[in-house]
């Protein structure tokens, strides 16, 4: 899930927090838990730090070890001995409770979201990308955002104020697992007599309405589920070869890229002398706008002469803002 989105929830744990008693009554524990909740809600995402090792570090380890199961526990550990010192009165262990919370509420989601996650390592290495909600959940946001608004204006009482909040949030996500699952059944029968090897039901800024990605042996199918009425939009042939996989080996942009993504959509086009490959991961799309890529360059002796990968690095996969209104609006 996207920071703003985490660090609203951070603050509103802090808010919940107020429920008990040991927290409302200390001096300056409500503060210092509402502090410790927004750092454990961001904790997980300060390997933010890969960036400065380049894109493709960043990419393979971003939401990998330090969203794994050792650092459920220490970052709540490391956040707690920050702040505890600077407290009188206030249990350490309550204090660490409420930071092991916002840690796991930030994995979750994190979960639960197209993006995904390296959750159970060190058991698993894989990516768990439930497809549930959007990477910024307009609904999660804008309840949080006013909840947050409300503790402000100092009209409501903090603790009675996001138990109820979070309570409809829990309910939200609840019937998005549900209507998850009904969408993926639908896809799945449509395409019975294709035997797909994966389909994938992503979510869109609209609540009725979702993204299907088949895959079958020759193709990628691409279209919408609104309000349980499909519509298919694209057909794209897939690659033959599987020698494109080889670039792994002499790429890091690529290894990331295959390390991570999904449904990978391959092209490739010769310019004179020069080779341009393309990997897509189609889970990702607005209207007919693919963000999330990795380029590859090469010359007639097979060096590489420029590599990317990233959000709309390439002028041919920047995301158009009228795509995305129109995705809204749809």
């Amino acid at each position: 899930m996207d920071t703003a989105s985490h660090f609203l929830i951070g603050v509103g744990l802090g808010g919940l927090a107020h429920l008990h008693p040991e927290v409302a009554s200390i001096p300056g524990a409500g503060l210092a838990v509402t502090i410790g909740t927004v750092l454990a809600s961001q904790a997980p995402d300060f390997d933010c730090v890969y960036r400065f090792k380049g894109d493709a570090a960043y990419f393979k380890y971003h939401r990998g070890i330090s969203h794994s199961i050792p650092f459920w526990f220490i970052w709540p550990t490391l956040i707690t001995l920050l702040i505890i010192p600077f407290v009188d009165g206030l249990a350490w262990t309550l204090l660490w409770i409420w930071c092991f919370i916002a840690v796991l509420i930030h994995v979750g989601l994190d979960v639960l979201n197209t993006y995904g996650t390296q959750a159970l390592r060190p058991f698993k290495e894989d990516w768990l990308a439930k497809d549930v909600l959007m990477i910024l959940d307009p609904y999660i946001f804008l309840t949080q955002l006013t909840g947050v608004f409300l503790w402000w204006t100092g009209f409501v009482s903090p603790g009675p104020l996001f138990a109820w909040i979070n309570g409809i949030t829990l309910l939200y996500i609840g019937v998005r697992i549900y209507l998850h699952r009904l969408q993926l059944a639908r896809a799945a029968k449509l395409y019975r007599e294709f035997e797909p090897i994966r389909i994938c039901v992503t979510p869109t800024f609209r609540f009725n309405t979702w993204q299907v990605v088949v895959e079958t042996d020759h193709h990628f199918i691409l279209g919408r589920l609104k309000n349980g009425a499909y519509q298919e939009e694209m057909r794209l042939e897939k690659c033959a070869s599987r020698s494109w996989y080889r670039w792994r080996e002499k790429s890091d942009v690529v290894d990331s890229f295959l390390y991570f993504a999904k449904y990978v959509y391959f092209e490739r086009h010769r310019d004179g002398d020069m080779l341009r490959m393309k990997w897509t991961d189609l889970r990702f799309r607005f209207g007919q706008s693919f963000p999330f890529q990795a380029v590859l360059e090469v010359d007639k002796t097979g060096k590489i002469i420029k590599e990317s990968i990233g959000w709309g690095h390439e002028e041919d996969n920047k995301v158009n803002m009228f795509e995305v209104l129109k995705e809204a609006v749809k």
